[in-house]
């Protein structure tokens, strides 16, 4: 495989160099993976058995903790209701922190302590690159129990989103028929993501 060799201009760097990553810059990430990684704790918590997501009756709870809560009226919720936590719970198992194990006839997610040791060890600017790089190499929606696309991933997505379709911004409400496209690329949880990180901001109207 040939390798690409990028070359940052003295602006790019400057800008790297100048950014500050903590709890609330660039995005809420590191906050709200913090708060993932406290929910779990060390009992861990309940998940389906098919593609091992967050038990349904925990998902309020979860949302209301974040720092993108929605207010949810459906009477059926999934997972994938809550596209932030459904980001953050991508970035979560590609991550290696975690692991399924079987108590007591419970499926449970529990924490992988080595790893987490190694997470703990790292600053903030290292937790966020780590995260962006898992988010790019091995961020793939089947994690979610979504189809995924293996020629593209959902970082090339999102940053193909932003570039190409936003532009100085874009309302679902003004072109509803988006709403759907967004399902499939780049996917809600990617948009998600991308408010996380800090290269977007979603705002929500008021129903």
């Amino acid at each position: 495989m040939k390798k690409i060799k990028v070359t940052l201009t003295p602006e790019q760097i400057q800008c790297l160099k100048s950014q500050i990553f903590n709890d609330k810059e660039p995005g809420t990430l590191l906050k709200d993976f913090s708060t993932l990684l406290d929910f779990i704790g060390s009992t861990g918590i309940p998940v389906s058995g098919k593609n091992h997501l967050i038990a349904i009756k925990l998902l309020p709870q979860l949302n209301q903790l974040i720092s993108h809560p929605l207010d949810m009226k459906l009477k059926r919720l999934q997972q994938k209701s809550f596209p932030h936590i459904n980001g953050l719970y991508l970035l979560l198992r590609a991550s290696g922190l975690t692991q399924i194990a079987l108590e007591k006839k419970e499926t449970k997610l529990m924490l992988d302590n080595k790893v987490l040791a190694d997470w703990k060890s790292m600053n903030q600017t290292e937790r966020y690159f780590a995260l962006f790089h898992t988010w790019w190499l091995r961020g793939s929606a089947e994690i979610i129990g979504e189809s995924s696309r293996d020629y593209y991933n959902g970082l090339y997505d999102s940053l193909n989103f932003f570039l190409n379709t936003l532009g100085d911004g874009l309302s679902v409400k003004d072109k509803p028929y988006d709403f759907d496209y967004f399902r499939y690329s780049p996917g809600f949880h990617n948009m998600a993501l991308m408010e996380l990180f800090g290269f977007i901001r979603i705002e929500q109207d008021a129903v």
